[in-house]
């Protein structure tokens, strides 16, 4: 069984770090978008969400949001199940970022690692699913602010 939540945590970061090197940030129109090197870094999510200001504050929790619904898609795309359930009532992007700065905190030295593996791993200890629950056919739906 636990190489099987292995296999689901692994398939649903590299789907989402495949579709965040995707995203078209930097370059302008017209220009090719080349994919980072290597993921995202805890290190500097951590700087952007622990920094005051508007620009930080939007790209921590855009970076957060983003991870979160691609995670839910893609282990729910490819599994029919996800490895964590967050609550019905949903997750603001500051309770994502909350959850992500405490898990860092209490693991220091992990911040090296891609953020969107120690975030997945956040929400998994943080709102582990019980055997049988049912994920919303609509897990954006579990996004505070989702249309």
């Amino acid at each position: 069984m636990a190489g099987r939540a292995l296999a689901r945590r692994w398939a649903g970061l590299a789907a989402c770090v495949s579709m965040i090197g995707a995203l078209p940030i930097g370059p302008a129109r017209g220009q090719p978008v080349v994919a980072p090197e290597k993921p995202v870094g805890a290190d500097v999510l951590e700087q952007l969400c622990a920094t005051s200001g508007d620009a930080m504050a939007l790209a921590c929790d855009g970076f957060l949001r983003g991870t979160m619904e691609g995670l839910l898609f893609a282990q729910i795309n490819a599994f029919g199940e996800s490895d964590f359930c967050p609550p019905a009532e949903g997750l603001s992007t500051e309770e994502l970022r909350q959850i992500f700065l405490e898990y860092l905190e209490e693991d220091p030295d992990r911040h090296d690692q891609p953020a969107a593996q120690i975030l997945l791993e956040a929400l998994d200890a943080r709102y582990p699913c019980d055997d049988g629950e049912d994920v919303p056919d609509d897990p954006a739906a579990l996004l505070i602010g989702h249309a």
